[in-house]
């Protein structure tokens, strides 16, 4: 079978079947991001065109911006995002321990912004959507395993939000 290779500055050389047939690849890679290496899980699902794979190279070509642009959304909607208020809520007020991860007396003192300052990112994902597009997901969960919840931030091939979501 004949491969095709995604290349990126971040996540190596990716090899992808060039014959129609579908990728689908997963794999852990290690990102430094805030200035701290993280490992981060790169999900590909797609039927790869040389015209997609360019743009998935653009993309992850792009991690560190698109992982900003995550970032700020989320914090952008700390306040008027109801899924990003109930993730926050949630946490603050289910888990009891939260605040030893935020070095901060009680659950009590942890602020909407200080809650989004902890968020690293798990996973990317790029997939295409219902319409035939191509989306770049993030995954942002609290470090140390303290939830298994996770707020997805999908954007689109220009780094866009398109939404926000909260998984399980």
């Amino acid at each position: 079978m004949t491969q095709r290779t995604i290349r990126t500055k971040h996540f190596g050389e990716i090899e992808v079947p060039n014959n129609g047939e579908d990728l689908d690849y997963c794999d852990s890679h290690t990102l430094t991001l805030d200035g701290e290496e993280r490992d981060v899980d790169l999900l590909l699902c797609d039927t790869p065109s040389e015209d997609r794979i360019r743009t998935i190279e653009s993309l992850l070509d792009r991690i560190h911006e698109l992982y900003q642009q995550g970032r700020k959304a989320i914090f952008d909607g700390r306040e008027t995002d109801e899924r990003v208020k109930y993730f926050i809520d949630s946490h603050i007020d289910e888990l009891e321990d939260l605040h030893e991860l935020f070095d901060v007396p009680s659950n009590n003192n942890i602020t909407p912004e200080l809650f989004v300052q902890k968020l690293e990112l798990r996973a990317v994902a790029m997939h295409r959507n219902n319409e035939d597009i191509l989306e770049c997901v993030l995954d942002f969960v609290l470090p140390d395993d303290y939830s298994s919840e996770i707020l997805v931030v999908c954007l689109d091939c220009q780094g866009e939000l398109l939404y926000i979501i909260q998984e399980s």
